[in-house]
């Protein structure tokens, strides 16, 4: 299994509540994962497309430590430290 797209949406459960963000993250496998994101779409919206998908994609969701690496570390020219 690979993840082969994050999207992130904006949903509310009343015409009065504050609006919140939801993460999908999409496999070949027809597996779709949900989590709360950020309260600011645009923000995280360009995360997402500029750090998180082109780190993510074409890694197999089921290896979270795998996954916590490239996120807190990166990976090559994507690399957070040094």
């Amino acid at each position: 299994m690979k993840i082969t797209d994050i999207s992130v949406h904006r949903v509310s459960i009343s015409q009065n509540s504050n609006t919140r963000l939801l993460l999908q993250v999409h496999t070949d496998e027809g597996v779709t994962g949900i989590s709360e994101a950020g309260r600011n779409l645009l923000v995280t919206r360009a995360y997402l497309e500029e750090l998180i998908k082109p780190l993510l994609r074409r890694e197999d969701p089921c290896r979270p430590k795998r996954i916590w690496e490239l996120l807190s570390l990166g990976d090559s020219d994507k690399a957070t430290r040094f």
